[in-house]
């Protein structure tokens, strides 16, 4: 229900204008039709690039087009009205990079899950761009760019930066990816020698949170783990690092405080919170949930998200409407209503599959991660750009099926989704963890199914073979030639049975003998009427000789019956002798009614 209900804002904030030019309003009740909203977008963009690809390539291509100069990408791509009007200079995002970073987070995603090298190569020259000014915003080259973020109007404590650097530093891995799918090798061994320090710089931060209760703490600073996961690229923390990290945030962010709403900001040594706290329902359903459903924390994530649950349903009690902001930890409404980062919810599908895709390379991964409640059984859809499917999944068994629904083309490819190699989770290292190579690579049409073998922490996956189509009744054509010589042949049989071809034609016909002529005038005797007046015993013997009569007539009918059949019997015989090979179903038509 949460989920399906998160998607209002696909319905309430879109605008769709001629020349295909689509975009959503950030929050059209307090917004002023403020169109975008870039950083937001990448928590709750999974359906819209799933299932509307086009729409979410068409967007992602407005704000290349509205780059700055400097290469930044801004939070906004324009006013539904014409201007930017009373709204606050800092909230278009001039001094802060996270709005970049997820542009090219969600740049990366769109082309790995669709492997569209159109739309990359169309976008390219503003990646260039876009990643000149993340890497002019770390000028100590310590990996932590030195302006702020979007969410420093609900992290006064400056908690923000870990969740900056750490979108920073998952941007920077995407920009490499994608430098290498372009075959831009330079740019790409450039780019890496940043990502490393990138990657130094967000480890520092969020190790802290794990070491003591004397650092502030985020509840958002996992999102670029979050999202280089979902993208199917390599997280910049090591496993390890962030489910110390996500067991931290979890214990100071949702289990120190009842309230449904959880804070964004959780204070050091457990102090109490700040009556201005707030929360970002939605955000937490991504970068909180998500993440501790990645990281095969499952309870935990389900937690979050009935958290949020409660927030709409039992203090809200407006599902259609949510809001951005809410105090924490009551939950009571704040601002920026019917905000699009509602639609977040969508993506605990995916993190329940445990699913990613790199299809350029080829690459599917799943590792399912199953809440207590659902008692080791998992049913879930998976929607990507080039396919749907169903995943059930047996975890006491260690299998499951992966079921394709529906497939679709992509710009310039009519190509199937093929499928060379599969694995459970991508390291921080680029390694695949319980990968196999698929031979023959998995072709995916609608209709296909797939089992899947979890055993051994390996994951094998083998095309389940339809079962053999039943025959199908055909009417088979019969040569007027064939027929004819079959006729031929059974009248040429008949009359020889009759008529001796080497007989004398000179000589008599055959006569009967007496005794037959007599016999057979004896069969078709007419009795005498009976006298009106006959003795007892001449009625009696007159009844007897009647039935007796009658007797041999039905016998005689019998005898003429049985051989009519048999005459066609042989008729059947011939017809039969003629034809092709079918079966008693076939032989239907040529049966006696």
């Amino acid at each position: 229900t949460h989920v399906l209900n998160s998607l209002s804002p696909i319905a309430s904030n879109s605008i769709f204008l001629s020349g295909g030019l689509f975009s959503m309003l950030e929050s059209p009740v307090d917004l002023r039709g403020m169109l975008g909203g870039v950083d937001g977008r990448l928590a709750s963009s999974g359906f819209l690039a799933s299932l509307f690809p086009a729409f979410n390539q068409a967007e992602l291509e407005l704000f290349a087009k509205a780059q700055v100069e400097d290469g930044r990408i801004p939070r906004y791509i324009g006013n539904l009205h014409g201007g930017y009007t009373d709204l606050d200079p800092k909230l278009l995002g001039a001094e802060w990079t996270d709005a970049t970073s997820a542009w090219i987070l969600q740049v990366a995603h769109q082309y790995q899950s669709s492997g569209n090298t159109a739309f990359l190569g169309r976008l390219w020259p503003g990646i260039i761009r876009a990643v000149d000014y993340l890497v002019a915003q770390d000028p100590d080259g310590d990996g932590i760019p030195v302006e702020g973020s979007s969410l420093e109007d609900v992290a006064p404590g400056g908690s923000g930066a870990a969740y900056a650097s750490g979108l920073y530093a998952s941007a920077m891995r995407a920009a490499v990816k994608l430098a290498e799918a372009q075959g831009d090798a330079v740019r790409a061994g450039a780019w890496r020698e940043r990502s490393n320090r990138a990657d130094a710089g967000a480890v520092q931060i969020v190790a802290r949170y794990s070491s003591d209760g004397t650092t502030v703490t985020n509840a958002a600073a996992l999102a670029g783990d979050w999202a280089a996961r979902a993208a199917g690229i390599p997280s910049p923390w090591p496993d390890d690092t962030a489910g110390a990290a996500l067991h931290a945030l979890y214990q100071r962010h949702v289990q120190a405080f009842p309230g449904p709403a959880i804070p964004m900001e959780a204070p050091a040594n457990g102090e109490s919170l700040p009556g201005d706290t707030s929360s970002l329902p939605a955000l937490m359903d991504s970068y909180l949930a998500g993440a501790a459903l990645q990281l095969g924390f499952p309870d935990q994530g389900m937690d979050i998200l009935s958290r949020s649950y409660k927030v709409l349903y039992e203090v809200s009690r407006n599902a259609w409407h949510q809001s951005r902001r809410y105090n924490a930890p009551e939950g009571n409404r704040a601002r920026s209503r019917q905000h699009r980062t509602a639609s977040a919810a969508w993506n605990a599908l995916p993190a329940l599959a445990g699913f990613a895709l790199d299809l350029p390379a080829g690459r599917l991964l799943l590792d399912p991660k199953v809440p207590t409640a659902l008692e080791g059984r998992l049913h879930v859809p998976i929607f990507t750009p080039r396919f749907w499917a169903w995943l059930d999944y047996d975890a006491s068994a260690s299998t499951g099926t992966l079921s394709i629904l529906r497939t679709f083309e992509s710009e310039g490819s009519t190509a199937p989704v093929t499928i060379t190699r599969v694995g459970r989770r991508l390291a921080h290292d680029g390694s695949v963890t319980g990968e196999s190579e698929l031979e023959p690579p998995a072709e995916f049409h609608e209709g296909a199914s797939f089992n899947l073998d979890f055993h051994g922490g390996r994951l094998r996956l083998s095309l389940i073979l339809p079962p053999e189509p039943e025959a199908e009744e055909t009417t088979s054509t019969l040569d007027l030639d064939d027929l004819t010589t079959a006729v031929d042949e059974l009248t040429s049989t008949s009359v020889e049975e009759v008529f001796d071809p080497e007989a004398d034609p000179d000589a008599p016909v055959p006569t009967s003998s007496p005794e037959e002529t007599s016999a057979v005038e004896e069969e078709h005797v007419v009795a005498p009427p009976v006298p009106e007046s006959t003795p007892a015993s001449a009625e009696t013997d007159i009844e007897e000789d009647e039935e007796s009569a009658d007797s041999e007539v039905e016998a005689l009918e019998e005898t003429e019956a049985r051989e009519e059949t048999e005459r066609e019997d042989d008729v059947t015989t011939a017809v039969l002798s003629v034809m092709p090979e079918e079966t008693p179903s076939q032989r239907a038509p040529l049966r006696r009614r």
